[in-house]
């Protein structure tokens, strides 16, 4: 059973949303689901899902079971040619069952299960009861694969969905618990995005932070037209940005509120309504146009974030923030790599790289000094900061950014002979001398 405590679930959502994929009734930031999709997932674990709704009275306002013999037979009734129909229909041929729309037919259950009862007594609004069949293999596999949905419920799951005060999973065959807790800490509006710092907990211990950037595209309360990206900051100290997937050999996938498998290029959590393959492998070929537009308001939205994120926090560690993005593997697909592109370019202008002692706190990619680490060190431990600002034009990058940040910069230079040109003014001073005449004097230079 599923159980949660929110409004209670209308009895005319059962005929107009959930068994008609594509239409909803809910409110952007109102709602734990999406057009059906969500609930239509039950029947991945269950042939027969339940919904009990409303026990302000005692008993179940609403209280509907979706059963796909019944479904058939209510078909075959209305239409004798049903049969035949589906008998025709090769992608029907292992289970002729797979071809009724189960969700369409609801039907009403007269004897509330005990435990539905329990539940609605100790304040739950609205209760989904899976129950296992002989079609879905054998019960311990059948268990099994519960657990293993159980155990996908991650943070960032919760960051997206942002719906949940808390989630508490009780496995009372092996006798465990688990309390999930999410809070948002603060909440701000910036330049049409909405800013919010979330920490997460699990069974009481600091599991994720993160500051999530959302923005709704368009002012019509679809959940279609929101985009968003959150930045991952270490549970310990938050002052250090981490990888936002749990995988630091991959980037961060495209999440549809759930994760894809099409990887972002980027180590943030990025979230768009994209429609994408049934396996999440890809984008569907056939809106690209719309993927197309998600894809550039979501890459607006992180370099807008990236921005406000490195000037917000002082004290975010700006090194580990820079190596991050430099080994975030390049994505695959075409889609992915224009996003990523995108972003790279409108980062380009961004101060979000550390400079070094003396130079701005943030600096920002195209304002460097195009050299490499070893460069960089040599000119800091020969010239004072200030002299090399002045006669390079440029920012100098802190002499602590990893090697593989200055190969990911020294890829995206355009210009290869501008180390050279400002190595001719730096190494040509004139008459006036880079050092402080004091500093000279004392031997210091």
């Amino acid at each position: 059973v599923v159980a949660n405590r929110g409004g209670p679930f209308p009895a005319h959502i059962v005929l107009e949303s959930l068994g008609q994929i594509g239409r909803s009734s809910k409110e952007a930031g109102e709602a734990i689901g999406h057009k059906g999709i969500g609930f239509k997932s039950t029947l991945e674990i269950s042939a027969a899902p339940e919904i009990y709704s409303d026990f302000s009275q005692g008993s179940p306002e609403l209280a509907v079971r979706f059963d796909a013999e019944l479904a058939r037979d209510a078909i075959r009734a209305e239409s004798p040619t049903w049969d035949d129909w589906v008998a025709e229909q090769r992608e029907f041929q292992d289970c002729a069952l797979n071809a009724v729309p189960i969700l369409r037919y609801p039907v009403w259950v007269e004897d509330v299960p005990e435990l539905v009862s329990e539940l609605g007594r100790e304040g739950y609004d609205t209760v989904v009861r899976l129950s296992h069949s002989a079609t879905l293999g054998s019960r311990e596999e059948w268990v099994a694969k519960v657990r293993a949905s159980m155990d996908d419920i991650s943070d960032q799951i919760l960051v997206l969905l942002r719906i949940f005060n808390s989630i508490r999973i009780e496995d009372r065959i092996a006798g465990t618990v688990q309390a999930i807790s999410m809070s948002i800490d603060s909440r701000s509006t910036v330049h049409g995005m909405q800013v919010e710092h979330i920490s997460i907990r699990r069974d009481g211990m600091a599991s994720s932070n993160w500051v999530r950037y959302h923005r709704q595209l368009e002012d019509n309360g679809d959940l279609a037209s929101e985009v968003t990206s959150a930045f991952r900051l270490d549970a310990d100290d938050p002052r250090v940005p981490v990888n936002a997937h749990d995988d630091p050999e991959a980037s961060s996938p495209f999440h549809l509120f759930f994760p894809t498998r099409i990887g972002s290029g980027l180590p943030f959590l990025i979230h768009g309504y994209f429609e994408v393959d049934a396996a999440r492998t890809g984008f569907y070929t056939g809106s690209m146009e719309t993927n197309q537009l998600i894809m550039d308001a979501l890459a607006d939205l992180v370099i807008e974030a990236v921005d406000h994120l490195t000037e917000t926090h002082e004290d975010l560690d700006l090194l580990a923030l820079a190596e991050l993005v430099a080994t975030s593997p390049t994505p695959e697909t075409p889609l992915a790599r224009h996003f990523y592109s995108r972003v790279l370019d409108g980062l380009d202008p961004v101060t979000w790289l550390p400079g070094a002692p003396g130079s701005p706190r943030r600096v920002a990619p195209v304002t460097l000094l195009p050299s490499n680490r070893d460069v960089t060190a040599a000119l800091l431990a020969t010239f004072p900061v200030d002299y090399l600002r002045t006669r390079s034009g440029c920012e100098i990058a802190h002499p602590d950014l990893a090697t593989e940040v200055h190969r990911f910069l020294e890829e995206r230079r355009e210009d290869s002979e501008s180390l050279w040109e400002a190595l001719h003014q730096i190494l040509r001073p004139g008459s006036s001398s880079p050092w402080p005449s004091d500093a000279v004097a004392d031997g210091h230079f």
